[in-house]
């Protein structure tokens, strides 16, 4: 058993961001960023287990934070509104978030 439900944690952790953030003062700063990732018509979706879209009718994005800490490299924490990115397509988007936030991809999570 966790320690904390998954309800628990979520409740919490707004305020443990906080307090994160409170401690570091000066040496703490957040950018962040938000990109359309729609896939053009006929492309494949959902790890090709759906049809082509059609039409277009909710554009997905990427949205994201960089968190600059005095000293260290940039950390990028990004969320994808798409079902899957894997394999050399996961590496990918490390590498080429990581060299636009001046960051190596191993400072990058992508969701």
């Amino acid at each position: 058993m966790y320690p904390l439900s998954r309800r628990a944690f979520l409740a919490s952790a707004p305020v443990a961001v906080e307090r994160v953030l409170k401690g570091a003062g000066e040496d703490l700063s957040v950018a962040t960023f938000h990109f359309n990732v729609t896939p053009p018509l006929g492309a494949p979706l959902c790890l090709g287990g759906v049809k082509a879209a059609a039409e277009i009718v909710d554009r997905l994005s990427a949205r994201g934070i960089i968190l600059f800490a005095a000293g260290q490299a940039p950390i990028v924490l990004c969320a994808v509104d798409w079902v899957a990115i894997s394999n050399e397509g996961h590496d990918e988007w490390r590498q080429k978030l990581g060299a636009a936030a001046g960051t190596p991809a191993d400072r990058v999570v992508e969701h």
